[in-house]
């Protein structure tokens, strides 16, 4: 029989108790450590975070499911240029399929919606066709394991407790499936933009919302509600051994409520002039705040307005073009969508 010579460095009970002290520290450690920041271990972007500080190489894949708060200045392709200009990726990939005025119900029963307006020279593809997406949100996420899903919901219905019900009914039987996709090991990422409240009070059937901070609110509400019930869902299809937390929440709304009060005018520039569709800062502010989302580290510092040039559409056509950002309100957005999901704990401070 073999025994084991215990140290004679401490008695015995000493040293049983600083080793529990020991333990108790480590799961403090990490049980805070998952708190302040759940990430998923079992998702398609896993290799896409930081490592020793140096970005992974890679390809990344996003799908871009939403209305005209996603159009609108082409968010997509702004998006990819700007991964092309952070430079630490070898290829973007992005697909998309919108629907101007589309909520997440509707968008998966009608599909995609931009034969017209995305009908634009920047469109045109070498064979003639037009880049106007996939023609619905199935063939959109099963063409390829994407990353991650950006999807937005009309921007009244997280704002209404009915309407919250039915989204959420949608997503976990039609949405999730596709996420998860078949083989139940690894996802694509959802990842919910948090809209703006509209900048006008009481328009567009709006009344009951109340002003800009109580629709911010119930905005946020909303999709943190759409986050628990979707990691819910997707977590009945994964391995117990998978984490709680998948769906993440790219703060927009919170990133216009930030200047709302101390810069007006700013704020103010965020909105086309219908006072709810994004203009191309609001677009901008937003590709920042989906950058870092998916990221977790900070948008490139480098900005330049030729990367609006393949926009495949910016506005109506029959408006006047509202101004693209300049070097310095560009400096100025990042900085605050920095900020904003360093609050949010999707960056470290």
């Amino acid at each position: 029989m073999t025994t084991t010579k215990q140290s004679s460095f401490w008695p015995s009970s000493w040293a049983t108790s600083l080793f529990s002290l020991f333990l108790a520290g480590i799961t403090l450690a990490v049980a805070t450590s998952l708190a302040t920041r759940p990430k998923a271990i079992t998702t398609n972007n896993d290799n896409i975070k930081k490592k020793n500080g140096q970005q992974p190489r890679k390809t990344i894949r996003i799908a871009f499911l939403g209305n005209s708060i996603q159009y609108f200045n082409d968010c997509p392709r702004l998006l990819e240029r700007m991964f092309q200009a952070d430079g630490g990726y070898d290829g973007v990939y992005q697909n998309s399929c919108l629907r101007g005025g589309a909520s997440i119900i509707s968008l998966f029963k009608k599909g995609n919606g931009m034969e017209e307006k995305f009908h634009t020279d920047n469109a045109l593809l070498p064979d003639g066709s037009y880049d106007i997406g996939a023609p619905t949100v199935k063939d959109l996420l099963l063409e390829k394991d994407f990353d991650f899903a950006v999807i937005n919901d009309h921007t009244q219905s997280p704002a209404r407790q009915e309407s919250r019900e039915k989204t959420v009914e949608t997503l976990k039987k039609d949405y999730v499936p596709l996420l998860v996709q078949s083989s139940g090991s690894s996802i694509t990422t959802p990842i919910f933009i948090q809209t703006a409240a509209y900048r006008k009070e009481e328009i567009r059937g709006t009344s009951d919302l109340g002003d800009f901070d109580h629709y911010t609110q119930l905005l946020q509400d909303g999709y943190q509600y759409y986050r628990t019930k979707v990691d819910a869902a997707i977590q009945e299809q994964q391995k117990p051994e998978s984490p709680q937390s998948t769906t993440r929440i790219a703060p927009v709304g919170l990133a216009y409520s930030h200047i709302y009060h101390p810069d007006k005018a700013l704020w103010e520039r965020l909105y086309h002039r219908d006072d709810f569709h994004p203009s191309p800062h609001g677009t901008l502010l937003q590709a920042y705040i989906l950058f870092i989302t998916m990221t977790e580290r900070e948008p490139p510092t480098i900005y330049n307005t030729t990367w609006w040039n393949r926009a495949r559409r910016m506005q109506p056509p029959s408006e006047e073009p509202l101004p693209i950002p300049t070097l310095a309100e560009a400096k100025e957005l990042r900085q605050i969508a920095i900020q904003v999901c360093q609050s949010n704990n999707l960056i470290d401070a």
